[in-house]
């Protein structure tokens, strides 16, 4: 279509208005540039997603999947001068930085400070660094003995 009406502009021109007239290329050309940005944003959907995933799960503060707080958590009671623990909180505040939290309930504070680098360590051996730890201490009733066993001392 776009070759009869050139043969037919340039019958009726000479060959220096011919030159003027543009000449359009194939039709497919006109598709070229919007399908190379699709396939540009389709890379970089496909690249952006990851990083995407791992930003929401830090502003969720989300437990991080390599963290298993269930054994965490049974390590930290476990250990014979802890009466109970709860408040127990991991979440990543960056990349690699991984943070904890826990009220750790105990006799008295002696027993706290014999325990305190145990449970720092059971931390770091599950690949949490920055860690809070409450000490709270057992309170003594004396018609009950010791109050009930993993109620927070502190309102949270």
């Amino acid at each position: 279509h776009c070759a009869e009406n050139i043969t037919q502009m340039s019958a009726r021109m000479n060959a220096t208005e011919l030159e003027k007239i543009p000449i359009a290329g194939p039709c497919w050309v006109l598709y070229l540039d919007p399908a190379l940005c699709l396939i540009m944003v389709c890379i970089l959907l496909y690249t952006t997603y990851p990083l995407l995933k791992e930003s929401a799960l830090i502003l969720l503060q989300t437990v991080p999947k390599q963290i298993d707080i269930r054994s965490l958590n049974e390590k930290l009671r476990k250990l014979e001068e802890v009466e109970a623990v709860h408040e127990l909180h991991v979440w990543q505040l960056a990349g690699s930085r991984i943070i904890g939290t826990a009220h750790i309930k105990c006799k008295d504070p002696e027993t706290y400070m014999k325990v305190a680098k145990d449970i720092k360590e059971i931390f770091h051996d599950e690949g949490i660094h920055a860690t809070t730890i409450q000490p709270e201490f057992a309170i003594v009733d004396s018609d009950v003995g010791f109050e009930a066993v993993g109620k927070c001392e502190l309102p949270c």
